[in-house]
């Protein structure tokens, strides 16, 4: 079986260079396409996230920059069961920094913790 695999990969690459020998320009424009669509991809853990407040403003407290939404998620829980904050300010979103340098909201500003009635 291992035979077959290397020699189907084999005559794909083949097919494709003689394509691309032949002059078979959308083929050459898509193998280009789909190279710089792998090169300009940046990686998961490039990505960073911040917390937001209410008017969806970086939080005035809670400013700093985490590796994952859960551990920013858990900040902001860990802040609101050690401070007593008002209702308006218990409103915490999440945003996520894109590959231009710009921030992207993943979760608008919501209540995270809410009171359970015996």
């Amino acid at each position: 079986m291992r035979a077959t695999v290397s020699v189907d990969t084999a005559q794909r690459s083949l097919q494709r260079e003689e394509c691309l020998y032949s002059g078979d320009r959308r083929l050459r424009w898509l193998l280009m396409v789909q190279s710089s669509r792998r090169v300009q991809r940046s990686p998961l853990s490039d990505r960073s996230y911040r917390l937001i407040d209410r008017f969806c403003e970086p939080h005035p407290q809670l400013d700093g920059r985490y590796p994952s939404i859960d551990e920013a998620l858990a900040d902001a829980i860990g802040w609101l069961q050690l401070n007593s904050v008002h209702s308006a300010e218990q409103l915490i979103g999440v945003e996520v920094s894109s590959a231009n340098g710009e921030w992207r909201t993943c979760r608008l500003p919501a209540l995270l913790l809410c009171v359970l009635e015996p």
